[in-house]
């Protein structure tokens, strides 16, 4: 995995002289995040080998991808050959499939390249948040040789522009980088505490609402809490190191729909619920899960948001359960139960019904043994002790996690995400992809069947990917994205059940494979 590859490069790198980054390029691409309106694909770059002075961050125009891939599937269903197919959108026959899966020769960068920025050096990961009153949209970026966890203001197209911007605004400064203040963590002066964001910044994960992000530092064993409020500066707020060894990924449990109702209710009513955004954090080192909460700390002048370790769930699937390198949350079953409590007078309790019985999934990517451990995240309501009639008021909303099965992977899983793919009705239906970096493979995971659909086969070392599903002109269709960390491109996959022989394969590339310098 390209996050513990980079420690035997360097962990702390703060600055360094050379020639500046090439924008067109990828350049082992370790982050991808699509926009909520599908119209930007965005790419971090880390620079691995230090080859430039820097990182990249880049935005593509995803619809032209799309409109670039769409014909060459429909000429690969056509079944005249692959060499057809690829004469057909201008490419030639794949002379390497084994470096780069797929019929054809790569798409070029620069047709679909919009907008470019530099960042700091070994970038882990991207998290893109919006502003739930509308209000705007953020990326976020783990950067491990600043270290910092910097930030861009892009496009909100949740209302699906019809001319995207493309936007990646930080400041630039005349060398290209973002300026310093989006570079979060790096000043202490920046920060209520005096603090300075610890080294190593891996995997990072966001609050429902965006104002929480939550890191994990691998070597340092700790966890990191950036406050992001929608209008004005983010900021670091708080660390602890208080950690079993090794601490690698995070992810956040959605906030259920009953606690804004509740909320709400205890506002006309005069009572407080008490609820605290959750996030679940998984170890190299130690088997097993940590239940992390955020506190607001919004009693105090001024606030100082900080972390909790509320709680700690061992994992007993297996021999091991050590190496845990990859979370993911589907909580789809549990939204489409909040979205029939349609009725003003019972939703509130028809939300709680839905927090209280339908569990969240949950899957942990394992590297010893390799597997995808399967598991729930269970609600809990606490109301108020009365004797009154009617329905008794709900005072907080608490999480519990249970692992219970595992399925088998190829060796070296790294990351788990969650998409959607076209079923064979033509409907969107969830999958969570499981990538094994070391052993070249996506397992693609029915999670209501808790089953292996698929296994695709990969370049080497995919990293990273984002799923980009949805329907254009009526039309209803899946892609995804791998970013392939080892040779420096991204693959597409194609994710429509409709079309069996296409179906989880990597149909095209984009950007030339560009093998390792000591490869060459």
């Amino acid at each position: 995995m390209a996050a513990s590859l980079a420690l035997a490069a360097s962990s702390c790198v703060f600055g360094i002289d050379g020639r500046p980054p090439e924008p067109n390029q990828f350049y082992f691409p370790t982050g991808l995040a699509l926009s909520a309106g599908r119209t930007t694909l965005y790419v971090a770059n880390s620079d691995f080998d230090l080859r430039y002075a820097g990182g990249t961050l880049q935005a593509f125009d995803a619809r032209a991808l799309r409109d670039a891939v769409r014909p060459l599937v429909a000429a690969l269903d056509a079944k005249g050959g692959a060499a057809a197919a690829c004469s057909a959108v201008g490419l030639a026959r794949n002379t390497d499939p084994y470096l780069s899966p797929g019929p054809c020769s790569s798409f070029a960068i620069a047709p679909f390249l919009r907008n470019s920025v530099f960042i700091g050096a070994f970038a882990s990961s991207l998290v893109l948040v919006h502003s739930p009153e509308g209000r705007g949209a953020r990326l976020f970026s783990p950067v491990r040789g600043d270290p910092s966890l910097t930030y861009l203001d892009v496009e909100d197209d949740r209302l699906a522009p019809v001319t995207p911007s493309f936007a990646l605004d930080c400041n630039v400064g005349a060398d290209g980088f973002c300026n310093d203040a989006h570079r979060v963590g790096r000043s202490s002066a920046r920060s209520l505490r005096g603090l300075q964001l610890p080294s190593d910044p891996l995997g990072t994960a966001s609050s429902s609402d965006g104002i929480a992000l939550v890191s994990a530092h691998q070597t340092q064993a700790s966890t990191s809490v950036v406050v992001n409020p929608w209008g004005a500066t983010p900021y670091l707020s708080y660390f602890t190191n208080k950690l079993a060894a090794g601490p690698t990924e995070l992810t956040s449990i959605p906030r259920p729909a009953v606690v804004e109702s509740a909320k709400l209710a205890g506002t006309a009513s005069g009572y407080a619920v008490n609820y605290r955004d959750a996030f679940v954090l998984a170890y190299r080192g130690a088997a097993q899960l940590d239940l992390v909460e955020y506190h607001p700390d919004s009693g105090s002048i001024p606030p100082r948001p900080f972390l909790v370790m509320a709680q700690q769930f061992p994992m007993t699937i297996s021999a091991s359960n050590v190496d845990s390198r990859g979370l993911a949350i589907v909580s789809s079953e549990r939204e489409a139960c909040e979205a029939r409590c349609l009725d003003a007078a019972t939703a509130l309790e028809c939300q709680a019904d839905c927090a209280e019985t339908v569990p969240l999934r949950i899957y942990v990517a394992n590297r010893n043994p390799a597997s995808l451990l399967v598991g729930r995240v269970h609600t809990a309501l606490v109301r108020e002790n009365t004797t009154d009639d009617g329905p008794r008021r709900i005072t907080a909303v608490f999480h519990s996690v249970e692992m219970h099965g595992a399925l088998p992977l190829d060796y070296g899983p790294a990351h788990v995400r969650v998409g959607q793919v076209v079923d064979v009705d033509g409907s969107l239906v969830d999958r969570v992809f499981a990538l094994s970096f070391d052993s070249r493979a996506i397992a693609i995971v029915d999670p209501v069947a808790d089953a292996v659909e698929a296994i695709v086969r990969t370049g080497r070392g995919p990293q990273e990917l984002a799923v980009d599903s949805g329907a254009d002109n009526g039309e209803t269709y899946s892609f995804a994205y791998v970013a392939h960390f080892t040779d420096s491109y991204l693959g597409i996959l194609h994710l429509d059940r409709r079309h069996p022989a296409t179906y989880g394969q990597i149909v095209a590339s984009i950007g030339e494979p560009l093998p390792p310098a000591g490869s060459r």
